[in-house]
């Protein structure tokens, strides 16, 4: 009996199981979009040490329609902005993004916006509408939806115009329970001007309420550095990472730690970092093309 072999892209995994992403149902998707936008425009104020201007907005596509119901979702930040050209992909994507680096973020996976924007598309079948602005002075605005089998984007409007200054704009209609997530998004958004007093937080609700917590201090926190290894944290491949990239500065190990860390590496005592990162950089990993899994050649049931 044969066993076909296939391969998906990240964004059909995550179709296939958003509720790991914490889109399990209309009111927990709400609140979890919220949250994703919002910290994602603080991220980007913070890494440029822009005081933040956060403004909220959730209206219900039909006010009298009862929940759960389609909903316009947006989040307008005055940050540095995304520029044009990395737009579509990082939020027509999943798995693109700046979150991959050492850096401390809010964000860790850099998959919550493009998901949220993702299940926007597969309740309401309606484009993600996203406005940036890098120089203050011109706007690109995207109408895009996500190829959820090629992960990729599909651009279906692009155009430029005038801009009063730099931020990011994303809007998308998804579906809701605005009711049963009320309490919880209007908390977070207070608790949230709690932590960060050195923002101003804005949300407009669907029942035509306004909440504003205007910042109450003009200093923020120094900007997050690059994170560097801790030695009980890392393993082989951190190391292997460090010696070959070159862009970290290798912690030092000494004692039991350094022998546990020679014992990994199949080294012996008394040879210097220097001499394994001249022996690494020597090597050459052979590289071996694979252009299908269903390419001519393989037996029926049998893999390479």
């Amino acid at each position: 009996m044969s066993e076909g072999f296939n391969q998906i892209s990240p964004s059909e995994f995550f179709y296939r199981n958003r509720d790991l992403a914490g889109f399990s149902n209309p009111t927990r998707s709400l609140y979890t979009a919220v949250r994703e936008f919002v910290e994602n425009g603080l991220d980007a104020c913070d890494q440029r040490g822009i005081l933040p201007d956060i403004h909220l907005s959730i209206k219900a596509d039909d006010p009298e329609a009862p929940d759960p119901k389609s909903y316009k979702l947006s989040v307008k930040d005055n940050g540095p902005g995304v520029e044009s050209g990395h737009v579509p992909l990082a939020f027509g994507t999943v798995l693109y993004g700046s979150k991959f680096g050492l850096k401390q973020a809010r964000g860790m996976f850099g998959l919550g916006a493009t998901m949220a924007i993702l299940y926007g598309q597969i309740t309401t079948n309606r484009p993600v509408t996203v406005k940036s602005s890098t120089d203050g002075a011109t706007r690109d605005e995207y109408e895009m939806l996500l190829d959820i089998q090629k992960n990729r984007p599909v651009i279906q409007k692009h155009k430029t115009s005038k801009a009063s200054g730099t931020g990011l704009s994303v809007a998308i209609h998804l579906e809701g329970d605005y009711s049963k997530a009320r309490s919880k998004i209007r908390d977070y958004v207070y608790q949230t001007s709690l932590i960060t007093p050195y923002a101003t937080m804005t949300f407009d609700d669907p029942r035509g309420e306004q909440l504003r917590y205007p910042r109450i201090i003009k200093g923020m926190p120094e900007p997050p550095t690059i994170i560097r290894p801790h030695p009980h944290g890392v393993d082989v491949e951190t190391i292997r990472r460090m010696m070959v990239e070159g862009e970290s500065p290798i912690p030092q190990f000494t004692g039991d730690l350094a022998e546990k860390v020679r014992k990994e590496l199949g080294v012996k005592a008394g040879c210097g970092l220097e001499k394994l990162l001249a022996q690494e950089s020597k090597k050459k990993i052979p590289h071996q093309e694979y252009k299908d899994s269903s390419r001519p050649g393989l037996a029926a049931g049998h893999g390479p």
